[in-house]
């Protein structure tokens, strides 16, 4: 038969308080400011100092929307209703010198289909580049949420 294992007991505390270096003495004996604790569910003040922290988000956040109503401007005042000259030469281009054919039967169906057409669309045409340009701006703020919304959600856990 073995032997049942000994079982060692944990070290007693010393009766003594532990010897302090006279550095420790001194810093032990300097008045401390009293530490007081935030009310329940606030963060404490930052620390202010050389390495205080900036926010970018707020400021980047603000430049993606002026860069966006910027281009939703431009592309409503880019957005050409045509003239007449426009569409004459729109059409010229399309119907004359033969690069009608393969398309269209005759060249005067050319020119019937593209003097119909041309206008209709134009009439279309101002409205997708602003209304592109809004999608990609809501996409583009979706994505920049999400993102910062993770940021703030890792940050808050370390």
């Amino acid at each position: 038969m073995t032997r049942p294992e000994q079982r060692r007991s944990p070290p007693q505390p010393s009766v003594y308080p532990p010897r302090l270096s006279p550095e420790d003495q001194q810093r032990a004996a300097r008045p401390q400011p009293p530490r007081t604790r935030p009310p329940a569910g606030q963060r404490p003040p930052p620390e202010s100092g050389p390495h205080e922290r900036r926010s970018v988000f707020p400021w980047f956040f603000l430049a993606v929307q002026v860069l966006f109503l910027i281009l939703v401007i431009a592309a409503a005042l880019a957005a050409d209703h045509g003239t007449a000259e426009a569409v004459s030469r729109q059409v010229a281009r399309a119907c004359l010198n033969g690069a009608w054919r393969g398309l269209f039967t005759s060249q005067r169906a050319c020119l019937e289909h593209f003097h119909v057409a041309l206008p209709a669309g134009q009439d279309l045409d101002p409205g997708l580049g602003p209304g592109l340009v809004a999608i990609a701006w809501v996409v583009a703020d979706a994505c920049l949420g999400l993102g910062y919304g993770l940021c703030r959600l890792t940050r808050s856990r370390r």
